[in-house]
């Protein structure tokens, strides 16, 4: 009598796997098919492990055999539909998975099954819908109501989403994923006290996830806790070096930190594209394609963030001003969700594409079936980045700008744009992979933000007083920062500084004992919540004088200050991420608000002080000034783009055939 599978092994390799223990699971279902190959039950479980370490190739045979030895059973064939929508076969994904439910209308596995196959394709709504319904079949199933609150933080529904979760953790108050989606909304709605206690919680039970220190590592990083955050991140990859996105983490975290060198950080890019970028099959190993002149050159912008974000308001500036009988726009949207500045840019761009559910390989042959001459990135390492689409080479010539203040690290990576007042020519060239493309005036613009007011006299705080301030990402606030802004308010004991904040007690709490321990007075220190833009822009009318911060200066919120007639100090480095203040200012004519050192810098701010408020008509010129600018002089910065990006084109063309 063969042997069977043991439910209980079975059972045990659904739970690994539903934790990501992906290789554990896979050694004790080898095991089963020892004894008899003729389980289709394993061949089913050992497909999924496939298609979530990412080999939907190998998935598709796997699920092939258990089809074979029980070809109408429906969670075989939802997982087939799964299969073939990570291959990009969506026709085929959407027949097989509609005939599997056909089968049988109201059975748990075909709603979990057919969530899955609609959250691989991106539709939360119906994977939702799915899931509610599994859960009504099984009200106590945690894996279940855990997988829905996470799809519903996903879709931005909070409060359905922690409701989920906690109902998952009802059922079962040591399960893992619960508490670690709980730790992710908490963190995402700024709750970052509790987000820690939930990841904690989490790690005692499975101290050897990396995801969940990965996650961890974030938190710290929203709470300006450099040095914890760039621990876990280095634990998270002790225990698996092969996730690139904890890498790009820990790299992002580097840029924070005060007194890192540019040299070290620049070898951290190198060991990641090394890591995960190398042996990839390239789609465009040589370019067979014709010159720029006489034709239109097909652009891909690729980004997470084509919203409300800075990314959104640069990217308007090349739907609105980049020849269109040059450039023919494509954009490879990999965000989940849309706002009005999406609809905006999906109004001026025909060939809109989502890759947001697409795996590494389809949303690369899906850009070099588009036959994008040109791919441009405008995500760097930063969150929701696909570089692993453009370390498989899908467009001859790749181009990054932009959203990341530094090298991406890939050789296949051939442009980056830049300027020389944010990268001094011959002076920081050896930090890049790409070679740098400086041009003449700016290496971006963007557009001003909707609805701000005129700028105005600065009001100061209730009693009037002079207020320095800082609306960056509060994370920006490192140890020099702290130290340099705490001397400044010593010296100036009457004014205050407005810093925005994740309006959150853990944040307001560290962030006040950060420059008590400078000897700042509590009274000193200002806290503005995160808000809507509106309210971002009101907060300008009340500060004298925006302090850059550093070494990770400001981009768009420098802009934006300046747009609401705010003066900017900042404070010249040693690489693009601690010189984008000084691009900004010289543009504007602000120079003499560029410090050399640190001492200048709090000289400068001490000066300001006693030189006393600025009058409205002041303020307005600084807006005028901007105005005038290259920085708003669209035409001309996206016709020397274009330019550039055209020559670029052909300069590749003569060294590539």
């Amino acid at each position: 009598m063969q042997h069977r599978a043991k439910s209980r092994d079975l059972v045990t390799a659904q739970e690994w796997i539903a934790e990501g223990k992906l290789v554990e699971a896979s050694t004790l279902l080898r095991k089963c098919l020892e004894h008899d190959p003729g389980q289709g039950e394993v061949w089913f479980l050992m497909a999924q492990i496939a298609r979530l370490a990412g080999d939907p190739r190998m998935a598709l045979e796997l699920i092939g055999t258990a089809l074979n030895l029980q070809s109408r059973k429906t969670e075989f064939l939802i997982e087939k539909g799964t299969i073939l929508a990570a291959l990009g076969k969506r026709e085929e994904a959407r027949a097989i998975c509609e005939r599997g439910l056909d089968f049988d209308r109201l059975n748990f596995e075909s709603h979990v099954g057919l969530a899955r196959y609609h959250l691989g394709l991106g539709q939360l709504e119906k994977a939702c819908e799915h899931l509610r319904a599994a859960a009504k079949l099984r009200p106590k199933d945690a894996e279940t109501l855990s997988l829905l609150g996470h799809v519903l933080m996903e879709a931005g529904r909070w409060g359905e989403a922690q409701e989920a979760l906690q109902s998952a953790l009802n059922v079962n108050p040591n399960y893992v994923r619960a508490l670690w989606g709980l730790g992710n909304l908490f963190r995402q709605r700024a709750r970052t006290g509790q987000a820690i206690e939930s990841y904690t919680r989490a790690l005692s039970l499975k101290p050897d996830d990396p995801a969940i220190l990965s996650n961890l590592g974030n938190t710290w990083l929203d709470l300006g806790e450099h040095e914890k955050a760039i621990a876990c991140y280095q634990e998270a990859m002790r225990q698996n070096p092969d996730s690139p996105v904890t890498h790009s983490n820990l790299i992002v975290a580097l840029h924070y930190q005060s007194g890192v060198d540019p040299d070290k950080i620049a070898a951290a890019h190198r060991e990641w594209a090394q890591r995960h970028g190398q042996g990839l099959v390239r789609l465009c190993q040589q370019t067979a394609r014709a010159p720029s002149r006489g034709r239109t050159l097909r652009l891909g912008l690729v980004s997470a963030d084509f919203r409300q974000h800075p990314v959104g308001r640069v990217a308007e500036v090349f739907c609105r001003h980049l020849s269109r009988d040059r450039f023919s726009l494509y954009i490879y949207d990999n965000g989940s969700l849309a706002d009005p500045t999406t609809q905006k840019l999906q109004s001026l761009v025909p060939s809109w594409r989502r890759i947001g559910h697409l795996s590494d390989d389809a949303a690369a042959k899906l850009i070099h079936d588009d036959a994008i001459d040109i791919l441009l990135d405008l995500s760097g390492h930063t969150g929701g980045h696909r570089l692993l689409v453009f370390a498989r080479l899908p467009a001859p010539m790749q181009v990054t700008m932009f959203a990341y203040p530094n090298t991406t690290g890939l050789e296949v990576m051939h442009y980056r744009i830049t300027d020389a007042h944010a990268d001094p020519p011959g002076v920081t060239d050896p930090l890049y992979t790409e070679k740098l493309v400086r041009l003449s005036k700016t290496a971006w613009v963007c557009v001003p933000p909707g609805d701000a007011a005129e700028p105005r006299a600065a009001s100061g705080d209730s009693s009037g007083n002079f207020v320095f301030g800082c609306l960056n990402n509060p994370s920006k606030i490192s140890a020099a920062c702290a130290r340099a802004w705490s001397v400044i308010l010593r010296r100036c004991p009457k004014s205050r500084l407005m810093l925005l904040v994740r309006n959150d007690p853990e944040h307001e709490r560290r962030l006040r004992a950060k420059f008590a321990a400078h000897g700042v007075m509590p009274e000193q220190l200002w806290f503005v919540p995160q808000t809507s833009q509106a309210g971002y822009l009101e907060y300008h009318h009340s500060i004298d004088l925006m302090l850059d911060p550093f070494p990770y200066n400001g981009g768009v919120t420098t802009w934006d200050a300046l747009w609401m007639g705010v003066p900017v100090l900042t404070l010249a480095g040693n690489s693009y991420v601690s010189r984008q203040g000084v691009g900004l200012l010289e543009n504007v004519g602000l120079s003499g608000n560029v410090a050399s050192d640190i001492d200048e810098f709090i000289e400068k701010a001490v000066a300001a002080e006693r030189f006393g408020k600025q009058t409205e008509p002041m303020r307005r010129q600084i807006r005028e000034q901007l105005r005038q600018s290259p920085l708003m002089d669209y035409a001309a910065y996206g016709s020397e783009l274009g330019e550039t990006l055209a020559l670029l084109w052909d300069r590749h063309l003569r060294f590539q055939i």
